[in-house]
């Protein structure tokens, strides 16, 4: 009886930390991959409103530098998400192309940690 009743207890404690250590998946994560394929001449400045890709509480960043600009930033000139990204390319880069990943996300102090929304902006620049 004793060693039915060890067992019993045994197999319940195994199960119960073997539940404990599982991990549960609250995040549901969402990534929209948006790709922009252009061509600016040189001594103009691309601008992307990024308002329409992300909500007022989404963060915007360069994740990846061009490499052939003179201009090359966000700017947010409210407290709304209203980030506009401005590119311009370099003088003496005519006939290259440049690369530029942008990203919008949640602002982690603005959202739960339960669910993450993304998204990744790839622009193309064909300099002219």
């Amino acid at each position: 009886m004793k060693k039915s009743l060890l067992s019993v207890s045994l197999a319940m404690l195994v199960l119960f930390i073997m539940q404990s250590c599982q991990k549960e998946v609250h995040q549901s994560e969402k990534i929209k991959e948006i790709t922009i394929d252009t061509t600016i001449a040189i001594g103009t400045t691309y601008q992307l409103y990024l308002a329409p890709y992300g909500t007022d509480d989404d963060v915007a960043n360069i994740i990846q530098q061009g490499s052939n600009y003179s201009l090359s930033q966000l700017s947010n000139e409210t407290d709304m998400f209203t980030t506009i990204y401005q590119y311009t390319p370099s003088a003496k880069t005519a006939g290259t192309t440049d690369h530029v990943v942008l990203s919008i996300s949640e602002n982690p102090a603005g959202r739960p940690a339960c669910s993450k929304d993304s998204t990744i902006i790839y622009l193309n620049f064909t300099i002219k």
